[in-house]
């Protein structure tokens, strides 16, 4: 687990610039419990055979622990509840989650150009959907992947670049 590490050393042939940022992308894609690490606030040095990823945080160690800690209970809660309410088919189960976010969390459109970057995180994360019932696109993915996780089904995020003004 990266919990608060200052950096990152990935041994690399060739520490391809724009190889090294998709990289860490499709690791937090696959981790969503690292909810406090953004690409974007993230630093990356390159040298032979090697990339340097430096990591900045909003928030402090112990406190990305509390939080996740709060996190996993709300994911349990809601593995359960698809249970109650899914049954034992995974496809009721998704069915009943995919209701409950779309109708209960708020879509947080105004707060994607802030300068805060936990408030940035939070929206980007499950925690924006599972603590605060606000988050964006992959904070609801993230969000969702971690309920259907709890529940033993397979799934992936998938993650497209938004063109801005598209």
């Amino acid at each position: 687990v990266l919990y608060h590490q200052r950096e990152v050393i990935v041994e690399w042939d060739e520490a391809d610039e724009g190889l090294i940022p998709r990289f860490l992308c499709l690791v937090l894609a696959d981790h969503p419990d690292l909810f406090y690490v953004r690409v974007e606030s993230s630093s990356f040095y390159y040298g032979v055979g090697y990339a340097k990823i430096c990591f900045k945080y909003g928030i402090s160690e112990q406190e990305s622990r509390r939080i996740g800690e709060r996190v996993r209970c709300r994911v349990k809660e809601f593995a359960l509840l698809a249970r109650l309410r899914g049954g034992i088919d995974p496809i009721e189960q998704m069915r009943y989650l995919y209701r409950y976010f779309v109708t209960q969390v708020v879509y947080a459109k105004e707060q994607l150009n802030s300068e805060d970057e936990w408030e940035l995180c939070r929206i980007h994360s499950a925690v924006g959907v599972l603590l605060e019932g606000r988050a964006v696109c992959d904070g609801l993915a993230r969000a969702f992947m971690m309920v259907l996780d709890e529940l033993g089904v397979e799934n992936r995020v998938v993650r497209r670049e938004v063109q801005k003004g598209a």
